[in-house]
């Protein structure tokens, strides 16, 4: 009878009326909500990228390593080659995560090959990066299953410039040479700036190589090959035999870019 009676007290509620183990189930079931949906949102951090050749945006300051350098993360406003765009905030989910019939379609467009990850955009829209002879490649996938592949990103060359030697008249003559260190073949290296210390300025030679300039033999380059040519400058008010040293802004096809410094003892 007694047990009864503790029965009827836990069955014989009025409508709408929550026990105490209703009240801490609900929080815990808000908790591990609140939980799910948070801790993703963590992820969703933009950050820097460079338009690339394929108008798209690559990323190219990551809050999250290395690892994203160079990979796609969004449309590049249409920006022109070279410029800076703002990375989308994706979130990073997985495969099983995904409603299916754009699970399906990403799978189809993958055509087997291994899926390196998935990033949703705050547009619902899906990145999917995967692997196809060993190459990252990536494709988007919005809400209504339209498909779009991103052009792969070019692949920039290593270039370096050298110092060879100088010659000190009325102005300094510095031999340099730039060479492609690969991986591939480069084309149309085109210095855009040249600034120096110590007071040297980049003085151009009867109206030769003005700035911006193609370095001479530099339209198209092999991998490993060499190119030489010189450079003139001055230093107004100065003597010419102090070393100093010059940073070197260059450009390649149409998106690689870069800077260098270079010491002229």
């Amino acid at each position: 009878m007694e047990r009864l009676r503790d029965d009827l007290r836990v069955t014989d509620r009025r409508p709408g009326e929550m026990l105490e183990c209703d009240i801490v189930t609900a929080m815990k079931i808000s908790y591990l909500i609140q939980t799910v949906l948070v801790i993703p949102m963590v992820l969703a951090v933009a950050h820097g990228g460079t338009v690339n050749g394929n108008g798209c945006c690559y990323g190219t300051d990551p809050p999250d390593g290395k690892a994203n350098v160079g990979k796609y993360c969004g449309k590049g406003g249409g920006g022109a080659s070279g410029a800076s765009c703002q990375c989308g905030a994706f979130i990073a989910v997985q495969l099983p995560g995904v409603q299916l019939n754009l699970r399906s379609i990403m799978l189809e467009q993958a055509q087997g090959a291994e899926i390196k990850g998935i990033f949703k955009g705050i547009d619902n829209t899906y990145a999917v990066e995967y692997l196809l002879n060993g190459e990252s490649r990536v494709f988007i996938v919005d809400a209504t299953g339209k498909v779009e592949h991103v052009p792969p990103a070019p692949t920039c060359p290593n270039l370096n410039f050298a110092f060879q030697s100088r010659a000190n008249s009325s102005v300094v003559n510095a031999s340099l040479a730039l060479t492609d260190k690969g991986p591939g073949s480069a084309s149309n290296v085109k210095v855009t700036s040249i600034a120096c210390t110590s007071g040297f300025v980049y003085t151009p030679q009867n109206g030769l190589l003005k700035i911006p300039f193609v370095v001479p033999g530099a339209a198209t380059m092999m991998k490993n090959a060499t190119t030489g040519f010189n450079v003139f400058l001055t230093r107004p008010g100065g003597p010419l035999n102090a070393p100093f040293s010059c940073t070197i802004n260059w450009t390649e096809g149409s998106s690689c870019k870069g800077i260098q410094v270079l010491n002229i003892p």
